[in-house]
């Protein structure tokens, strides 16, 4: 697949390469999704997510200064 779009982007093969990877996480990300989704609730899973979200965003907020 990177080798068409290096193609049609006249990219080198290292960035083309580079350019497909958020693609293959994703769908490692779907599969593993898919798969948890067989266990655990999907409603449960977006909980925790949109938790964990939240206090790391307030977390980042307060600890700024240090960055």
């Amino acid at each position: 697949m990177f080798q068409n779009i290096e193609a049609d982007l006249h990219m080198s093969a290292s960035v083309s390469l580079l350019a497909t990877l958020p693609g293959i996480v994703l769908a490692v990300a779907c599969m593993v999704y898919d798969t948890l989704c067989d266990f655990i609730s999907p409603r449960y899973m977006i909980q925790w997510g949109v938790g964990a979200l939240i206090v790391s965003s307030v977390a980042g907020f307060f600890f700024s200064g240090n960055f």
